[in-house]
């Protein structure tokens, strides 16, 4: 996956999140991870060959994979954005899944990351260039505020 690529994926992913949020973060009530049927018949006459692989697979949730993210915060969309970069979604994952065992079950708040040791961050796979950027976040958030 090209950096480019990533990146617009991973944007879909906050976008994604962002409209399933109503006012100050909560979850929306009834949100969907249906296509837009609107959206999916303007495609179909658009494209013959979207038409095909429209009609082939009508039940395609194009937003499903957003159900196997976590929750993300301001904070938490910061520690994706810098796990996720030059990796594919997967292995995106797959480092902040272990995150948030090591965190019980939750991403770390700036506070909980100022505590833990690089080491253990390393362990849960981000990469020794990674670990900077997490330690200045993390600094930055604690002094803002």
């Amino acid at each position: 996956m090209t950096q480019k690529s990533e990146a617009d994926a991973v944007a879909g992913v906050l976008r994604g999140k962002r409209a399933q949020q109503g006012p100050a973060g909560r979850a929306r009530k009834g949100g969907s991870a249906v296509a837009d049927p609107t959206a999916r018949e303007s495609l179909r006459r658009a494209d013959p060959i979207l038409r095909k692989l429209i009609d082939a697979h009508p039940d395609f949730r194009p937003r499903a994979w957003l159900n196997e993210l976590p929750p993300l915060d301001a904070f938490g969309t910061l520690i994706f954005q810098v796990v996720g970069q030059q990796l594919s979604v997967s292995a995106t994952r797959t480092i902040v899944s272990r995150l948030q065992d090591r965190f019980g079950g939750h991403l770390p708040s700036p506070q909980e990351l100022l505590a833990v040791d690089p080491q253990e961050l390393r362990a849960s796979g981000l990469s020794t260039r990674k670990a900077p950027p997490c330690a200045r976040s993390r600094s930055a958030s604690s002094t803002a505020g």
